[in-house]
Parts: C-alpha cells; sequence; structure tokens
C-alpha cells in the first residue's frame, strides 16, 4: 500500500485541532486567571517611553499592545493605569512578543507579554478586587 496523502482540507483540520490543544495545554499550565482588559499603560525603559495599552491581564502578568518594541533584554517598568482608581508602577520582564498588522496596509504594533516582578501586596489585592472579578 502507498502513502495516504493528505488533501488540504485534510491538513487543516489536523492543524486546527493541534493548535487547540496546544491552547488549552497552555491554557492549564497558567498559574494564574485572565481577563481581557483595556487599560492605559506606558513600558519605561532607560531610552523611552512607550505608551500602549494592556489587553489581557492576570496576577502574574500582561499583554499589550504597543507602536515601538523595547529593549528585549533589560526589566522594564510597566506603568499601569486603573482609570479613577490608581496608578500601579511595576517592574517586568518581557517574555514574548509578536507583530500585528493594522489594517491592510504595511503598518503594524508589537504584542508583548510581560511577566511581573514585583507586584506589591496593595497591588495584587486591587488587582483581584477590581479587575478579575
Amino acid at each position: 500500500m502507498g502513502k495516504m496523502k493528505l488533501t488540504p482540507r485534510a491538513r487543516s483540520a489536523d492543524t486546527s485541532s493541534t493548535r487547540a490543544a496546544k491552547k488549552t495545554a497552555r491554557q492549564n499550565r497558567r498559574q494564574y486567571q485572565r481577563v481581557e482588559v483595556t487599560l492605559p499603560a506606558i513600558v519605561s525603559t532607560a531610552r523611552s517611553d512607550i505608551k500602549g495599552r494592556i489587553i489581557n491581564l492576570s496576577l502574574g502578568g500582561a499583554f499589550l499592545l504597543l507602536p515601538d518594541l523595547p529593549d528585549l533584554s533589560r526589566p522594564v517598568s510597566l506603568i499601569i493605569e486603573i482609570p479613577k482608581v490608581h496608578v500601579m508602577v511595576v517592574a517586568a520582564e518581557i517574555v514574548r512578543f509578536d507583530m500585528r498588522p493594522i489594517g491592510d496596509g504595511p503598518y503594524h504594533r508589537y504584542g508583548v507579554a510581560v511577566r511581573f516582578l514585583n507586584l506589591s501586596k496593595e497591588d495584587r489585592l486591587l488587582v483581584s478586587n477590581t479587575l478579575l472579578r
């Protein structure tokens, strides 16, 4: 018997089920609950401040959309504004990033995942009580 040839349809079904399984496994490994948010934030480095927004937050880290990519080799200061409530300043390390297109043109922004290095007890309580409900 010869080898079975996968059709494009069969290949894409296999790929999508593999992606779904990987996503589920990744979510099961997460230590903290994540929530979708829209919060203004500034990534502050020795060279510049980059204004962006947080779209995903947990007690362990955040996922931001930024117009520029900060220095990946050093921790950053992340200034998170919870409107009308509080401003948090947290040291964070960048753990991964990707590029995300804006529309159909040549423009893009960066998706940047950070891990918090020093979320204070007060900020942890604030995030738990106001955002993770």
